[in-house]
């Protein structure tokens, strides 16, 4: 009998002790998320704003103070009809217009392909780009995110044909493709014309030539 109620006891401890272990780390895990969530959207929200100066056709300076007191000063997000996000950037406060910002996604090969581009104010030449979210194939589609690869859209526009690697055509219509990548370069493409369709009919106030300072 004390055998049978002493093999119960062990069982009950067992469990309760497994039981404690399982909560204390549950509460080590959550406290330390909620410590460092914070940071995370910091770093998050300060990623996003170098994205939208590359996107602007700027170089991003190294002082992330710099980043921000620039985002506070030249940025204004706008909502667009399908609730998608849109920034107007001004070569300064309350100057005229310099790009309008975009965030658009794609389908690439292993899921989305998210990226933050610019137009011109005339909304029909690309001014920049900036990959935030991909996960295509490492040394094939995910060297969308190699500094040539950004660097050769800008000045591109609209109705976008893929030539191969190396081209770097003159032709502003043409778009380098990346050699064993089709569906990562067929996804970028796409995103990019499709931008280039819907732009006017988001943000139709932003359409002036982009010396023309703008009145409030």
């Amino acid at each position: 009998m004390k055998t049978k109620r002493s093999k119960a006891s062990a069982r009950l401890f067992m469990v309760f002790f497994m039981f404690s272990v399982t909560l204390v780390c549950i509460s080590v895990v959550a406290a330390v998320h909620l410590g460092s969530r914070e940071r995370v959207l910091s770093n998050e929200a300060l990623y996003l704003r170098q994205g939208i100066m590359v996107a602007a056709g700027l170089k991003v300076p190294a002082d992330s103070e710099t980043i921000l007191t620039w985002y506070d000063r030249c940025v204004t997000p706008l909502p667009d009809e399908e609730n998608a996000t849109c920034y107007e950037i001004r070569a300064a406060a309350q100057g005229p217009h310099q790009a309008v910002v975009f965030i658009r996604q794609g389908a690439g090969l292993w899921g989305t392909i998210e990226a933050v581009v610019g137009l011109d104010p005339s909304l029909t030449q690309f001014t920049g780009i900036a990959f935030v979210k991909q996960n295509e194939t490492p040394g094939l589609g995910a060297r969308i995110m190699e500094s040539w690869y950004g660097e050769h859209i800008k000045g591109r526009v609209g109705g976008l044909s893929l030539v191969a690697e190396g081209t770097r055509s003159k032709d502003p219509a043409k778009l380098d493709a990346i050699t064993g990548a089709t569906v990562t370069s067929v996804a970028v493409r796409d995103l990019l014309n499709r931008l280039i369709e819907e732009a006017p009919a988001i943000t139709p106030s932003t359409r002036m030539p982009s010396h023309a300072p703008t009145h409030h």
